[in-house]
């Protein structure tokens, strides 16, 4: 019996190990699947919004019988959003439309009757066809006749007659939808005339073709009034306290029931199909669109899958956070934590993407709530600019600050345009407040464990690292000083091509602190610790000199690794020679040896720089040691020496890996060379300071 249970035992403990062993091998690679991050996306939005188009336990419609009292669940001030438009849609059709004159239409109008009478006046024709022709106006033959038979004085009255005529009419305003009431106008403004009927009649004709619209409706002003009179209806609110019965039994549910529990979300019968459907087409819509901005603008975090992982996790704390902190108030959803995380960790493009479906998503089912939303999407934008170019730990409650300033304020001007009374107003303002507190304090606690945990260094963390209380630096400050300052020489070097190229300075930086960290091993085989001491290696064979200075580069490796230093900078350990040859010591063992000697013995194992900011650090290394060993350094030998350099490095295939162009290569020469013109600059021989000072007393006395 023993042994059948043993076996059993034996049994299940094998089954469970198998089980264990594909279920690690099936999250392997499913963790290194951009499809399952997204998948994973979906199935938790959709799983947690889902709950929103399920059914309530009231089903109930208007006309019919409440077969039971109907109570609030909660507090709450709603807004009649239905009667708020019909107010607000009759003030704006009670504005009157605001017109323009326009003055030049009158000017117009005199210049037409001027050139006309002086055509007229200067007709030199035989009969009325001929004048007919000249006339700038097109008339009938009936007016023209009359015209042809008119003297000198009677066209000088008819002249005075129109001017005056047009004049009037114009002067009274006429719009484009007013012209049908023209001829009754000029009627008015000719019984006035004293000239005779016939003159009166041709005025009469003539005025039509000189009466334009000058009166336009003026849209920009219009609209302005429109929507002062619109927003001058404040919204009807209606209020609803927790245990307030909203429908007795046996009331017939009317239109102003439903409001109440359409407000309270209690109208919900049956279970929302099309809703659900809805609702998954707008979570792969948005999955779509922040892939393919990924995809397009920001391609190194789509190639990482474990940034895409970041990515999704921040989705999932974003519908967390909202749905959580909604159930207090809206106004202390610590959104703006969001936009901070992506800012630092990721990219502040990428960040206000996140932020905007992360708080719209979770409200899909119920968009009224949105119109609080702005305060929140104003403050967490603020975060964004406020976390930007941080380089400290400190900095981010600063910039949770900002964010609650700002938030505060975004509450403060959403309550005057009319949302709440002074007490609601105050409260928001509170929960706003430490809405952006909170958010400083979220981002600050998560931010360590995700660098860690998505090996992302952010200039937060290259910053901590520059700083020379860290212990491996402190370490080669005491134990390898000349490898010290050479990493310092370095720095700046190649933080200035660095510059002039657009590359990540915080990185470079730190890349060229450590680049020689494994020198601290054995800080005296390197001729910058040996202070003018002797050279160990003049002692040992160049196969064993080979061993000691190859062997820095996995020193430094495997000492980064202790100290827990990021991979991104121990890259720049294992690359910043690349597979170049030791040649000193190699054209040394030549020497010495010349049939035994293998060239690939005396390279370095590389890998060769695969970035632009590794490769800049090699470049500046290999220029900044042959640059010091320069006896007589001057301008021209500087230049020379760096292009030569560069070019030897290039020919032997270093850069191959890299993302650098030879316009590339030409602007680190020419930094490179600004740079250590200033460093080993002519100076000036200072004369004998115990002489001069003999000289000047024997003169004194």
């Amino acid at each position: 019996m023993n042994l059948t249970v043993e076996q059993i035992g034996d049994r299940l403990i094998s089954y469970i190990k198998d089980l264990d062993l594909f279920l690690s091998q099936f999250f392997s690679r499913a963790v290194k699947s951009r499809e399952i991050v997204w998948i994973v996306v979906f199935l938790f939005y959709s799983g947690v919004l889902v709950s929103d188009f399920l059914p309530s336990s009231i089903n109930i419609s208007i006309g019919q019988v409440a077969p039971t009292d109907i109570i609030s669940p909660r507090t709450m001030e709603f807004i009649d959003v239905e009667r708020t438009e019909q107010l607000r849609e009759q003030a704006v059709k009670e504005v009157k439309p605001v017109y323009e004159l326009d003055t030049m239409v009158e000017l117009q109008a005199m210049d037409d009757i001027t050139r006309f009478f002086n055509t007229l006046e200067r007709a030199q024709v035989k009969n009325f066809s001929d004048l007919k022709k000249i006339l700038p106006i097109k008339l009938t033959d009936s007016t023209v006749k009359a015209l042809f038979s008119l003297r000198r004085d009677q066209i000088y009255k008819l002249r005075g007659a129109v001017v005056q005529i047009v004049r009037g009419v114009l002067n009274k305003g006429i719009s484009p939808q007013s012209l049908n009431l023209v001829d009754q106008l000029i009627q008015s403004e000719s019984s006035a005339l004293d000239i005779p009927q016939d003159l009166r009649d041709i005025a009469v004709t003539l005025s039509k073709y000189f009466i334009r619209p000058n009166l336009f409706l003026n849209v920009e002003e219009t609209l302005r009034r429109q929507n002062e009179a619109k927003n001058s209806v404040q919204p009807v609110k209606y209020k609803v306290l927790k245990g307030q019965v909203i429908i007795r039994r046996g009331d017939i549910v009317t239109r102003e029931h439903m409001k109440y529990l359409d407000a309270l979300g209690l109208t919900r019968g049956q279970v929302n199909i099309l809703g659900i459907i809805g609702l998954g087409m707008i979570i792969l819509l948005s999955e779509l669109i922040i892939v393919e901005f990924i995809k397009s603008y920001i391609p190194n975090i789509y190639n990482s899958i474990s940034l895409n992982w970041l990515v999704a996790i921040l989705l999932i704390i974003g519908l967390i956070l909202v749905k959580g902190f909604s159930l207090l108030s809206i106004y202390l959803i610590p959104l703006a934590t969001l936009s901070m995380l992506a800012t630092v960790l990721l990219d502040y493009r990428l960040s206000i993407l996140i932020l905007v479906f992360s708080g719209i998503l979770p409200n899909v089912s119920n968009p009224d709530i949105l119109r609080f939303y702005p305060p929140l999407f104003i403050g967490s934008m603020m975060g964004v600019l406020a976390t930007k170019d941080i380089t400290q730990r400190s900095d981010l409650t600063r910039a949770g600050l900002w964010v609650a300033l700002t938030q505060v304020i975004g509450v403060g001007a959403i309550s005057l345009i009319g949302y709440g009374d002074l007490r609601s107003i105050i409260l928001n303002m509170i929960y706003a407040l430490g809405s952006g507190v909170l958010s400083s304090i979220l981002t600050i606690g998560l931010m360590p464990y995700f660098e860690h945990l998505f090996q992302i260094l952010t200039p937060i963390r290259l910053t901590e690292l520059i700083n020379f209380s860290q212990p491996l630096l402190k370490r080669l400050m005491l134990e390898a000083p000349g490898t010290y300052h050479h990493s310092i020489l370095i720095g700046n070097l190649a933080e200035s091509a660095g510059e002039a190229l657009g590359a990540n300075l915080p990185l470079i930086r730190a890349g060229s602190y450590y680049h020689d960290i494994g020198k601290v091993r054995r800080p005296y085989f390197f001729i910058e610790n040996q202070l003018g001491g002797e050279n160990l290696h003049d002692k040992l064979p160049p196969s064993l000199s080979r061993l000691i200075i190859l062997q820095h580069v996995d020193d430094g490796v495997m000492l980064a690794r202790q100290y827990k230093i990021p991979e991104q900078i121990i890259d720049f350990i294992r690359e910043h020679h690349g597979t170049s040859l030791v040649s000193y010591f190699y054209h040394k063992a030549l020497k010495e040896n010349p049939n035994s000697v293998r060239e690939e013995e005396y390279r370095y194992r590389g890998p060769k720089p695969r970035s632009k900011e590794t490769a800049i650090v090699m470049l500046a290394d290999a220029v900044e040691a042959a640059v010091r060993s320069l006896e007589h350094p001057t301008p021209q030998k500087i230049e020379d020496t760096v292009r030569g350099i560069i070019e030897e490095r290039l020919n032997d295939g270093q850069l191959d890996e890299s993302p650098l162009t030879l316009r590339d290569l030409n602007v680190i020469a020419e930094s490179f060379v600004k740079v250590l013109n200033g460093l080993f600059h002519p100076r000036i021989e200072y004369p004998d300071l115990q002489k001069e000072a003999k000289t000047f007393v024997n003169r004194s006395i």
